[in-house]
């Protein structure tokens, strides 16, 4: 029983021994595998940066490119003094610390484009520095030859410049004694003038005595002459009187003058027709405030105007420009058309500053032989639409009275009337206020000579009778 259990006991001794030597060697197995697994990364790792660096084929050739190197120093960092010292010859300065090669080389090209465009345009078609240096120092042994050159003509012209300042001295003695000289004649000559001066002041004298004789004589003229203007100033004033008095009794028998002479004040005229096209060209525009709609009668331009103020033809303005506008013939005669330089009027437009104008009565404007309700009401609308200025004042500023037939008064409403309407009591004082007032502005403008224009000589005077019998709107 004892062999049994010794056995026993070196068994399991042996396999705990080669449990534990199995499970050293897993571990150890597993730290090689991770170790060489983290040295192939690593070395992964390597190879992609140095590829990124520079490939296979580049990394070939940076020994070529780079040459004798420092054995401390690597292909890269050889390669990265190189550059450094080349960017130091092209800016003159080292590279700034922690700026990239990209921009180094923005700066690099800007130098280069700066030191390029320094010069003539097309001087230098290659951009890099070697030619443009060669150039340069072509041109510098040029200036400098020129320069030693020039520095020869000068050392001449110094030599020459001597001999003149010698030449000049000889020159300034003789110029000395010339004026030595001059200066003695000059004193003979003052003496003389002097002498001169005398004889010329004593002649002067005699001179001025005699023509003093001589104002004495024409002052005595110029009396005589004062008094004969005398005279003539008081016959003149004579005469004037008698002129004066003329031309008042000339004024008493001439007639007086046309009051409705502005009222056939021509506002433009007609530069050009085509009777095809039943068109006018005139010579007014926006600069003249013509506007569309505008209507103008047409008179001949060497004819008086006829007194009812109707005209050859009417026109209609539908086309604007900035000095001319075109118009549309409205009404014209086939015996007595339009022709260039006709004259155009329109009594309420002005080009110039608008007209006042009192509308008063009733109007009949589409000649039915009625009155119309609204007659006065679009008489004044045309006039404000026109550019006129309607006041119900008549003073010395109003322009032109339009002038409507009279108003109807009728009769007196009785109490009968007026129970039936309430209103006709009000209705006939106002018709006594508008008989009235048609009385009124009559009389004023007789008195303060407006001229005033029935309802056919206004639309006649305004080119819209045409319109106006159309049933064309105010």
């Amino acid at each position: 029983m004892a062999v049994r259990q010794g056995q026993s006991n070196a068994m399991l001794n042996s396999l705990i021994t080669f449990v534990v030597l199995f499970i050293v060697a897993t571990v150890a197995a597993i730290i090689c595998y991770v170790k060489l697994d983290e040295a192939r990364t690593i070395a992964d790792n390597e190879t992609r940066t140095r590829r990124e660096l520079a490939n296979d084929t580049e990394a070939a050739q940076a020994a070529a490119i780079v040459g004798t190197k420092d054995a401390s120093m690597s292909y890269f960092g050889a390669i990265l003094d190189r550059y450094n010292a080349l960017y130091q010859i092209v800016t003159g300065k080292l590279p700034e610390e922690g700026k990239s090669i990209e921009a180094a080389n923005e700066q690099i090209s800007m130098a280069v484009t700066n030191f390029k465009n320094s010069f003539e345009a097309g001087q230098f078609a290659d951009a890099a520095i070697l030619p443009m240096a060669v150039a340069m120092k072509s041109e510098y042994d040029a200036a400098k030859s020129q320069a030693a050159g020039l520095t020869a003509d000068v050392e001449e012209m110094k030599q020459k410049w001597n001999r003149d300042v010698a030449g000049f001295s000889a020159a300034e003695e003789k110029i000395v004694g010339e004026k030595n000289m001059f200066i003695t004649q000059a004193t003979t000559v003052q003496q003389s003038v002097e002498q001169m001066k005398t004889v010329a002041e004593e002649s002067v004298k005699r001179s001025i005595d005699q023509l003093q004789q001589q104002i004495d004589a024409k002052n005595a003229e110029i009396e005589v002459f004062k008094q004969q203007a005398a005279e003539l100033a008081a016959s003149l004033k004579e005469a004037d009187m008698s002129r004066n008095k003329l031309e008042t009794q000339l004024e008493q028998i001439k007639p007086r003058p046309d009051i409705e002479v502005a009222a056939y004040k021509p506002d433009g005229k007609i530069v050009s027709v085509d009777p095809q096209l039943g068109i006018v060209y005139l010579d007014l525009g926006s600069n003249d405030h013509v506007y569309r709609g505008l209507t103008f009668a047409v008179y001949d331009r060497s004819a008086p105007m006829p007194e009812d103020g109707k005209g050859k033809a009417e026109i209609r303005v539908f086309d604007v420009r900035t000095e001319v506008s075109v118009a549309r013939i409205v009404s014209s005669s086939d015996k007595n058309p339009i022709i260039p330089d006709d004259i155009i009027v329109n009594l309420i437009w002005d080009k110039s500053s608008p007209n006042t104008f009192v509308v008063v009565g009733d109007f009949d404007l589409d000649n039915n032989g009625g009155t119309d309700i609204y007659g006065r009401d679009k008489v004044v609308s045309l006039i404000n639409a026109w550019g006129g200025i309607v006041t119900d004042n008549l003073d010395i500023n109003t322009d032109f009275v339009v002038l409507g037939a009279q108003p109807e008064l009728t009769a007196k409403p009785s109490e009968a009337q007026i129970a039936v309407d309430p209103m006709a009591m009000d209705k006939y004082n106002k018709a006594i206020e508008i008989a009235n007032q048609y009385k009124s502005v009559m009389e004023k403008a007789a008195g303060l000579s407006i001229p005033v224009f029935n309802t056919e000589r206004f639309k006649n005077l305004i080119g819209y009778n045409a319109e106006a019998k159309g049933d064309k709107p105010f």
